[in-house]
């Protein structure tokens, strides 16, 4: 269920924060929320 929920967070993630992909300044955002998402998928490993 926990991947489920991430794998949904990092499409939300995609769908909200891809217009501003193009700004420098949210790529650390988008690393760590990417970090933080994928975290729990690779735990359940």
């Amino acid at each position: 269920m926990q991947r489920l929920d991430s794998l949904f967070l990092y499409f939300l993630q995609q769908l909200v924060l891809q217009p501003f992909g193009a700004n420098v300044l949210s790529l650390p955002f988008l690393w760590l929320f990417d970090f933080f998402c994928f975290l729990p998928i690779l735990k359940l490993e």
